[in-house]
């Protein structure tokens, strides 16, 4: 009787260890990558807020707001091109030295003639101006092009990627600063478009530290305030410059359909000995401006 007893405690508790282990397994999650500050999924069904998914003091605010639509991953929010736009109030994780690192990504989607939802111009999907100072990432007026554009007044760089972004498809966006963090002054700025080579221009060193608001769907450049029409997903900004296989792995986890805290799925052996990991064309392109616009 005593060894009956003995047998059934015993697989009570390794029934109970391995339910532990399981349950335990099963929610492991992958971490967010260090030294993210930033991240808006942009999955609401409506405005005014937007949530940022790692500080809430960064969470954005409508500034009429834009639609709910579906997007690369979940939800995803779409700009008239008019007067839809998202606020993110001034953080120091938003200024940047001439000698700090950074990125910013997100995914876009464009369907429409640039301009033809207001002026017939530039349209900035996530930018940030105070007096002659100014960066944005958007697209170019007469070409459909991503555009990076950076300038502290008179001379700028601008980054442009080698094929049309208003295509009406998904596309991965990624700019950063890297380089060393210190002088002297040897970083670039770089411009990524769907996981390909990067749009490459050396020097890499400018003061954005501001005061004012970044702001998703326009610029704050009155009196254009260059609208986007179109859609924006999974906007992300980093304190540090990421790594080749960073965006590597952020793109195929947008091509899953997964955040930026999910792990990717194993890839099907097809008996190469290869994975099946999916990479983009190239951008090329990059020349000095001596616009603002």
């Amino acid at each position: 009787m005593m060894n009956k007893w003995r047998g059934t405690l015993f697989t009570l508790l390794l029934v109970g260890a391995l339910g532990l282990i399981f349950v335990t397994t099963s929610s492991v999650q992958a971490a967010f990558a260090p030294d993210l500050v930033a991240y808006w999924k942009l999955d609401e069904a409506a405005g005014p807020s937007y949530v940022d998914e790692i500080i809430p003091a960064y969470d954005g605010a409508g500034n009429g707001n834009p639609d709910p639509v579906a997007g690369q991953v979940n939800g995803a929010q779409d700009f008239n091109g008019t007067d839809d736009g998202i606020d993110v109030s001034d953080a120091d994780d938003f200024d940047w030295g001439p000698y700090e690192n950074f990125t910013i990504e997100f995914w876009m989607k464009k369907s429409t003639a640039v301009g033809s939802g207001g002026a017939s111009d530039n349209e900035v999907m996530i930018g940030r101006q105070e007096g002659v100072v100014q960066w944005w990432i958007g697209v170019h007026n007469t070409d459909g092009l991503a555009r990076f554009f950076i300038t502290l007044g008179g001379a700028g760089v601008q980054l442009n990627s080698a094929a049309r972004v208003d295509d009406g498809e998904w596309h991965h966006i990624v700019v950063m600063r890297a380089g060393e963090e210190g002088p002297p002054l040897t970083g670039e700025w770089r411009l990524y478009v769907d996981n390909g080579a990067p749009v490459v221009s050396p020097g890499g060193g400018a003061d954005l530290t501001l005061t004012t608001d970044i702001t998703m769907g326009y610029l704050q450049a009155a009196p254009s305030d260059y609208y986007y029409e179109g859609i924006l997903d999974q906007v992300a900004i980093y304190t540090r410059a990421l790594t080749a296989d960073e965006i590597d792995k952020n793109y195929n986890l947008g091509l899953e359909g997964l955040e930026l805290d999910d792990d990717l799925p194993d890839p099907p052996d097809n008996g190469d000995g290869d994975d099946d990991k999916k990479s983009g064309g190239g951008s090329s392109g990059c020349f000095i401006s001596t616009s603002h616009q």
